[in-house]
């Protein structure tokens, strides 16, 4: 059985039944917003991890231009191995 659910906007007293189609929509949203949250967690962890992993190899003061698939970056640190990156259109 399918409980009655109530709109938090709705400043009656009484409880608003939502109709079917309301329900499967919201039902859709609410499976739809947890898969990007799960999705943006495991992202937020990786991009964690890569900054530690960066971090672990990178000897203070550098500065490098680095090839990727993507073209080129350049990449610096600082004396507390802190970093920045940003694309470089041409060499």
């Amino acid at each position: 059985m399918i409980a009655t659910m109530t709109s938090p906007a709705c400043q009656c007293d009484a409880p608003r039944r939502l109709k079917i189609e309301q329900r499967v929509n919201l039902s859709l949203a609410v499976k739809s917003y947890l898969h990007a949250q799960r999705d943006y967690n495991a992202a937020a962890r990786r991009f964690n991890e890569s900054c530690d992993e960066l971090r672990k190899n990178l000897e203070p003061d550098l500065r490098v231009v680095i090839r990727t698939e993507d073209g080129h970056v350049l990449l610096e640190s600082d004396s507390a191995c802190d970093f920045d990156m940003e694309t470089i259109e041409s060499i």
